[in-house]
């Protein structure tokens, strides 16, 4: 009697067990589907998006900021736009301009809760970007990086939203104003383009958006820009699209090109070209494949491309003759009855 007592005991614990055993695996699943939901609708740029320029002011300890330049720790600052004044916090970000630069890229990282009259949206860390050098008197390079992240959105929606912005810096060592811009979140990105953000590191991607990815790499030979990688998911971003199967890339990042010409852009010493301004065609697919809609797209979209530089009153006239000059070299090449042919027979990526 006394055994079989025991012998319920142990499976009344045991039952216990496993119910709590389950209830945790359930909770930890319900968390894992909760962390894995992403974000949607506008955000924080959505809401102070202009056509011009906007005004930003930024107070905080340089001194601080440099010491977490490789932990990327944040710190705290008072940011003040459209009038209001907030608590924010900045991180250093990048690699190559952080050992480079003497100012680095910002991560901007918006509070968790806050009392303003815009409706920031659910996501809270925007890049900025930044001059680099204290000693160039000209923030051109900024400029022209932005202006390129407004061609592509000229060609296509699915690319990120840059706002230019004139940010006056306070710091322990006086104030400064230089050019920069804040990109869109991500996520934020694809929300717009009623897709979702495909996240992962460097999880396998399957067989790309034709379109969008032949569009891409057109892009990429005509601001000069290598300095990407599909399988790496270097520079690059992926959205699925409800009514697709297929990820589009969105690319980022083009300091390095050749339309920009940065200083200290240099071409990575695997590739064939001695500066990043000669243009390498970086195509992954088959010389025999049919780019003639995406050549298409790009040539009825030519006069506005020239226009949008010619309208960019923050470069000087040189500055946008230089980079006018630039895109035709590129559309001389390809309005040739051969020309898409000829680069497609010349270098095939097989990465």
């Amino acid at each position: 009697m006394i055994e079989m007592k025991k012998i319920h005991q142990f499976r009344y614990v045991g039952i216990v067990f496993y119910l709590v055993s389950a209830l945790m695996g359930w909770q930890c699943s319900s968390n894992s589907s909760k962390a894995k939901i992403q974000k949607k609708g506008p955000g924080f740029l959505a809401a102070i998006k202009n056509d011009s320029i906007l005004d930003i002011s930024l107070t905080f300890n340089l001194a601080e900021l440099h010491t977490h330049l490789e932990d990327e720790a944040k710190i705290d600052a008072t940011m003040e736009i459209q009038g209001l004044r907030h608590p924010v916090r900045l991180a250093s970000r990048g690699v190559t301009r952080k050992k480079i630069c003497s100012f680095p890229p910002l991560h901007l990282h918006l509070p968790d809760s806050i009392d303003n009259p815009h409706a920031w949206g659910p996501y809270k860390k925007y890049k900025l970007v930044t001059h680099c050098q204290d000693e160039y008197h000209t923030d051109e390079f900024v400029l022209k990086e932005f202006l390129t992240y407004r061609l592509y959105r000229k060609l296509t929606p699915f690319g990120l939203e840059a706002q230019l912005c004139r940010v006056h810096y306070q710091t322990e060592e006086g104030q400064t104003t230089r050019f920069g811009f804040i990109i869109e979140d991500d996520e934020e990105m694809a929300s717009r383009a009623n897709g979702r953000l495909i996240k992962g590191g460097k999880a396998t991607i399957p067989q790309v958006h034709k379109e969008q990815y032949q569009q891409l790499v057109l892009f990429q030979y005509m601001v000069g820009n290598t300095d990407w990688n599909l399988s790496r998911r270097h520079n690059i971003k992926f959205i699925q699209l409800s009514n697709s199967s297929s990820p589009v890339p969105v690319p980022y990042d083009f300091d390095y090109s050749g339309l920009v010409d940065a200083p200290y852009a240099v071409p990575h010493p695997s590739l064939p070209i001695n500066k990043v301004s000669d243009r390498l065609w970086q195509y992954r697919g088959k010389p025999t494949d049919d780019l003639s809609a995406a050549v298409t797209h790009f040539l009825t979209h030519k006069d506005e491309l020239l226009q949008l530089i010619h309208d960019f009153s923050w470069i000087s006239s040189d500055g946008k003759t230089r980079i006018s000059e630039y895109l035709l070299s590129f559309y001389d090449q390809i309005e040739e009855p051969d020309g898409i042919r000829t680069l497609l027979t010349s270098r095939v990526k097989s990465d």
